[in-house]
């Protein structure tokens, strides 16, 4: 694929311009855009912003919800010949004042919704020289109010900055990095030759916020630049994922690790439900599909488990994952059932794909191999041959924005220095075992990875999540490691253990004696709380460090208050105390309150919540709109929507 972004667009809408580029469901259908008419609107507003004053390399924000008319106005702001800067739709008013000026931007493309609530008041204060609306016809700053036009005015070079994609220091110092047209462009082409992977023919399911690089890169540049179709699925609820799927054929989704973890989770836990001999049978072809696959790398799986495998749709393929570090044991069980995932590996500042594995050619554990034009190479490896990654190639960023020496400390001599640590196989494929910076330093002289310390514990299965850190002595040596752990109150609830902490120390002492002894957990806590990681499901370790979760971590009994007379009532309505009892079984909790904060209390993380929703709409008549997930932060709000309208 030769020529640029811009031209490929032009292409397709020329080529087929009555074929679905864009789709989402609302209200019951399907609203779509053709390639011909994304285009035209393309070109639109594109020539509206340039006759606004929007020059070259101006950044231009983009502040909206997943929509195909945030592609729209991100190939629009793209075509003025700006540069666009995705915004998070979670940002808070005190992140965009942050953010907003920091990159200089004056002219914002937002959603009707993210306008009323956050961009109206801000413009008082920031005085935005024009705000255009993209989801919203009646106003006259909506983006369809635009006069057609025939094609766009600017011709794009390739060192035009293209993006500015925010990665951290959103309330502090911002940390923004710059990609150019020939950083994404050449991105999409190693993809594409890399072969197999995608063509003209697929339906992409966008599903992961597209303010993300990965996002962007692998579910909306890469399937357009092809001339594919986009399905948008607004809702991460699993029924609604596998509607969109089987109602727009889609063939190919990319997720994170979490996502992948709740369909394994969902697909095991309906064998409970299997009588006796039905559950023999499943064991005994999980048990064949597993030798198979292990022997010769054929997922039997397709063929046994057609059941489970037909649920995504008779035209799917394949998931793509990346954001976050896959686990192996959920890709295996997926892979054997016959749902194939390609884990690869890179980040923002490579825009942002590295390596990925080929089609029918995956490696559980493995990030795949470099694309090609990328090159790669491990910096000082050890006697095991981990070291840092380093790559080079054109998708390396121009760098930081206003940040030349954060810049020049990751780049050096044309080498990106990822601060991740792995090595290659014999054959090429990369393995990721943690980051740089998270080295622990034993007094002993030892390095310990927390990855790897935490995969090892996680084994036990009364843990849901944890991270390990060192336990630092008064003079600053390291020569223990503690843990935070959350339990998994599910598990627990089912088989009615009330203490957990020691039913998790009997686990971790036995599996202490399966590692050296520098690698050993000598202390833990337990948390209710979710661990603070980032969107794609990374542990922010610093800010568990700054937060001093463990020094305020406690037992796993907290006293309650006692409950007033109206809670009292409120909770012994029998509709109230059916979806306790439901609630109970979701987190693992055995007591609950009024007051309890779903995610502080009752351990309710992002994915859990959209379980809680499917149960609230299928089982109890309450349907909980988008934006009003939002204001019900407690039990009782929740006990008291199904006591009035349930």
């Amino acid at each position: 694929m030769n020529g640029n972004i811009l031209g490929a667009l032009k292409a397709n809408a020329a080529k087929n311009p009555q074929k679905t580029a864009l789709c989402v469901k609302r209200n019951g259908e399907y609203v779509k855009y053709s390639y011909g008419r994304f285009y035209e609107m393309v070109c639109s507003v594109a020539n509206r912003l340039i006759e606004t004053g929007v020059t070259r390399n101006d950044f231009v924000g983009l502040f909206s919800e997943n929509s195909p008319e945030w592609v729209v106005a991100y190939f629009a702001i793209h075509a003025s010949g700006a540069a666009v800067v995705p915004l998070d739709a979670q940002y808070t008013e005190r992140e965009l004042s942050n953010l907003l000026p920091f990159a200089g931007v004056k002219t914002l493309l937002c959603s009707r919704a993210l306008y009323d609530k956050i961009i109206k008041t801000l413009d008082e204060k920031l005085k935005f020289e024009s705000i255009y609306l993209i989801d919203d016809q009646a106003v006259d700053n909506s983006i369809f109010k635009m006069p057609a036009y025939e094609g766009y005015r600017v011709t794009r070079e390739e060192n035009d900055r293209m993006s500015l994609i925010f990665t951290s220091g959103t309330t502090g110092d911002p940390k923004g990095v710059v990609l150019t047209d020939r950083n994404f462009h050449s991105n999409v082409e190693s993809i594409i030759n890399m072969g197999g992977l995608m063509d003209e023919t697929d339906v992409v399911l966008t599903i992961l916020p597209l303010h993300h690089c990965f996002s962007f890169t692998a579910t909306t540049l890469l399937p357009l630049m092809l001339g594919a179709s986009l399905t948008f699925q607004p809702s991460l609820k699993g029924p609604d994922i596998l509607e969109a799927m089987n109602e727009t054929g889609v063939t190919k989704m990319a997720g994170v690790p979490q996502l992948f973890s709740i369909f394994e989770k969902n697909i095991f836990s309906k064998t409970e439900k299997l009588s006796f001999f039905q559950k023999k049978i499943f064991n005994a072809l999980f048990r064949l599909s597993e030798k198979i696959y292990d022997k010769t790398g054929v997922m039997a799986g397709k063929f046994l488990f057609k059941k489970v495998t037909s649920a995504f749709g008779a035209k799917f393929r394949f998931f793509v994952s990346g954001g976050a570090k896959l686990d192996s044991k959920t890709a295996k069980n997926l892979a054997v059932v016959g749902l194939e995932i390609l884990e690869g590996y890179g980040l923002t500042e490579t825009a942002p794909v590295l390596t990925l594995n080929p089609p029918g050619a995956a490696r559980i554990g493995s990030c795949g191999k470099p694309l090609p034009g990328v090159e790669m190479k491990i910096l000082n490896p050890g006697a095991e041959g981990v070291g840092e990654i380093i790559a080079r190639g054109p998708n390396l960023m121009e760098g930081y924005y206003k940040h030349p020496e954060s810049t020049a400390e990751v780049i050096k001599d044309g080498w990106f220095y990822t601060g991740d640590l792995g090595y290659f196989d014999k054959d090429g494929y990369l393995f990721i075992t943690g980051r740089a910076k998270d080295v622990i330093v034993m007094a002993s002289g030892k390095n310990v990875y927390p990855d790897e310390v935490e995969k090892h514990y996680q084994q036990c299965r009364f843990v849901a999540e944890m991270c390990v850190m060192g336990e630092e002595t008064s003079d600053g040596r390291i020569e223990k490691l503690k843990a935070i752990v959350v339990p998994n109150y599910r598990l627990l609830r089912e088989q009615n253990i009330a203490n957990c902490t020691n039913y998790i120390k009997c686990d971790f002492e036995e599996l202490s004696l399966k590692v050296p002894t520098y690698m050993r957990i000598t202390d833990f806590k337990i948390i209710s709380d979710e661990l603070p990681r980032t969107r794609l499901g990374k542990l922010k370790r610093n800010e568990i460090k700054k937060r001093g979760l463990f020094d305020r971590a406690g037992d796993d009994a907290v006293k309650k208050p006692e409950l007033t007379a109206e809670e009292k009532e409120l909770m012994s309505a029998p509709i109230a105390e059916r979806l306790l009892e439901r609630l109970k079984n979701l987190t693992g909790k055995t007591e609950m309150y009024p007051s309890d904060s779903l995610e502080l209390d009752l351990g309710v993380d992002s994915l859990t919540r959209l379980e809680l929703f499917v149960i609230l709409e299928s089982e109890f008549g309450l349907k909980v709109k988008d934006s009003e997930a939002a204001s019900l932060i407690h039990l009782k709000d929740i006990l008291e929507r199904v006591v009035k309208d349930g």
